[in-house]
């Protein structure tokens, strides 16, 4: 699962907002299990194996990513803002804040919680993980979050692929 951030391009005549990202949370997610393998036909050549996964319902975690690089704000943010001193600098260029390794699991009802600064000004925005189209983070899948911090524009999409598996290296998955 990756989060990545941008802001927008100022308008003809405007000056671009300044747009930090300090913090990312997601309350509750399962981060134990047990992985099950068995093989479907033992004879085959290869050996074709089958692996599903059992969640421990009661084992959650909250996830939080801060930024690690040192920003001095100015003296009118937020004290907030200020004692943190933690913050990503956004551009228009998507730009990865946290890539997590996580275990199949429904995202029913979870939420992102950001943290963000603007112009100088602390918000804290809170959005569902889930879509219509996505309700679990299933095996296999990459998960990318893209965030759009803007003044007038916030936005949280989310897309899922196929996980690539290298091919480039000397061992069998």
């Amino acid at each position: 699962v990756e989060f990545v951030f941008k802001t927008l391009a100022a308008s003809t005549g405007e000056t671009a907002p300044t747009v930090y990202v300090q913090s990312l949370k997601v309350d509750g997610l399962q981060n134990k299990g047990d992985l099950s393998v068995t093989a479907v036909d033992p004879n085959a050549t290869p050996i074709v194996w089958k692996y599903e996964w059992t969640n421990d319902a009661a084992s959650t975690a909250n996830f939080t990513d801060d930024w690690e690089d040192t920003v001095i704000f100015a003296e009118t943010v937020e004290a907030a803002a200020k004692t943190d001193n933690t913050a990503m600098l956004l551009t228009t260029e998507a730009k990865t804040f946290a890539t997590w390794l996580m275990l199949p699991q429904s995202i029913v009802n979870k939420k992102v919680e950001i943290t963000y600064v603007i112009n100088k000004r602390q918000f804290k925005s809170i959005f569902a993980l889930e879509t219509s189209s996505l309700k679990n983070w299933a095996c296999n899948q990459y998960i990318k979050y893209t965030i759009v911090l803007a003044p007038n524009v916030i936005s949280f999409n989310p897309s899922v692929e196929d996980w690539d598996t290298a091919t480039d290296v000397g061992h069998t998955n």
